[in-house]
């Protein structure tokens, strides 16, 4: 309670520290805890805790919406797929469900095509950008950049877009986020 650490403490973090020499170590009390725990996201809590709150209603609905609109693309109804996801989005936007706002949005940032004459993927992906900072998820974020090299590539700015696109692959790459990056 008072920060001090006893002898048996401070040996084994003596130790840990030699035998892990870049990783930084050191003793918190309770209170330092929890304030590391404070900022972390509720998404990194769940996944550390192992805790999930059911999803509500709006949430459960928006993702049936995209898995229908994903199924749509696959088989070559891109129209159908669209129309989905921007039922996915004023849902998202009405409950104010910012994460899934950022997915959607994405998913018609990456859907619009300007030749097929279907949504404006500028439009989408400036949208989109207002959001970046309220993505935490990984595979999120690297749809994110695929989303912005696919907005860069239609502006013609092949070099950004490349970067953009390597984003993606280095981040969808690291072995920590193998698994939740492989689709």
């Amino acid at each position: 309670s008072d920060g001090k650490v006893g002898q048996r403490t401070a040996r084994a973090l003596a130790q840990l520290q030699d035998e892990n020499p870049t990783v930084d170590i050191e003793a918190i009390g309770i209170d330092g805890l929890w304030e590391r725990l404070e900022k972390l996201p509720n998404e990194k809590l769940s996944f550390l805790f192992g805790v999930s709150k059911p999803p509500s209603q709006a949430e459960s609905q928006i993702r049936a919406l995209l898995r229908r609109a994903s199924e749509l693309a696959s088989q070559d109804k891109r129209r159908e797929a669209f129309e989905t996801m921007e039922q996915a989005l004023a849902i998202a936007e009405t409950e104010k469900i910012v994460s899934l706002q950022a997915e959607v949005l994405i998913g018609l940032s990456l859907i619009s095509s300007a030749r097929g004459g279907l949504g404006d993927r500028g439009h989408y992906f400036q949208r989109l950008q207002s959001l970046q900072d309220s993505i935490t998820e990984t595979p999120v974020l690297v749809m994110f950049h695929r989303a912005r090299g696919a907005y860069l590539e239609e502006k013609r700015d092949l070099h950004e877009a490349e970067s953009a696109y390597l984003t993606a692959i280095a981040s969808a790459s690291l072995p920590t986020n193998a698994e939740s990056c492989a689709e």
